[in-house]
């Protein structure tokens, strides 16, 4: 496995779910995965796969039940909740299908949220998020409340949040989902930018054929395992 440029790596991974159950599931068996920095890589299976387990332990919002995940340099396995939330809030960012945006918080109060949160300096939390939210082309929306944006402006709003913080890896579960196909390409577009722009590593769990079509590598998961694992094509 590539360990010098690698910020993503999971080593012989399993999980388990109802370990102790005559019914247990085995959702992911012996997983071998590595992306270096700057990649642009998406997870792909059909619903049931793995693949979404796999993001989530990958970034750290689940435990694999065997098996090592190093992010950054840093193992993340054996961390308690609190220390994975401060890694996560410093070194992660996250899109989520549903947005996940606080309705009762203004655009750019949902974008510096977890800056505050952390206990960044207010006044430099604010001018990144409103730095954010011009790269994504929300500078106009600031002071908007999210029932007011479309649901591709919201979508921005959860790319702008998660692009304020400055992460090194982005992780993104079926981000153009609830998209038309013109959004999604726009998403996409922003997306590549991004990546192109800062050099932050994405990684996308989806089954979206457009998505699919302009990530260069794919990692295709079936019965939790890889079943491919290379350049798309």
């Amino acid at each position: 496995m590539k360990e010098m440029s690698a910020v993503i790596q999971l080593q012989h991974v399993s999980k388990v779910y109802s370990e102790r159950s005559a019914q247990a599931v085995r959702a992911l068996d012996d997983i071998q995965l590595s992306v270096d920095s700057g990649e642009f890589v998406a997870l792909k299976g059909s619903s049931g796969s793995g693949k979404t387990t796999l993001l989530n332990i990958a970034s750290g919002l689940d435990h694999p039940s065997e098996g090592r995940v190093i992010l950054d340099g840093e193992e993340i396995t054996g961390k308690s909740v609190k220390e994975l939330t401060e890694f996560r809030s410093r070194r992660i960012g996250f899109v989520f299908q549903a947005y996940n945006l606080f309705k009762d918080l203004t655009v750019i109060e949902n974008v510096e949220f977890t800056s505050v949160l952390r206990g960044d300096d207010p006044t430099e939390a604010r001018a990144r998020a409103e730095r954010a939210l011009n790269d994504v082309g929300l500078g106009s929306k600031l002071h908007h409340f999210p029932k007011l944006l479309s649901g591709g402006q919201q979508q921005r709003v959860a790319v702008a949040r998660a692009i304020a913080m400055n992460p090194a890896m982005i992780f993104a579960d079926e981000p153009t989902a609830n998209l038309d196909s013109k959004t999604a390409d726009e998403l996409i577009q922003l997306f590549e930018e991004m990546n192109r722009k800062t050099g932050i590593t994405f990684l996308f769990s989806t089954h979206d054929p457009q998505l699919l079509g302009r990530v260069r590598r794919i990692v295709e998961i079936r019965d939790g395992k890889i079943l491919r694992d290379g350049p798309a094509v």
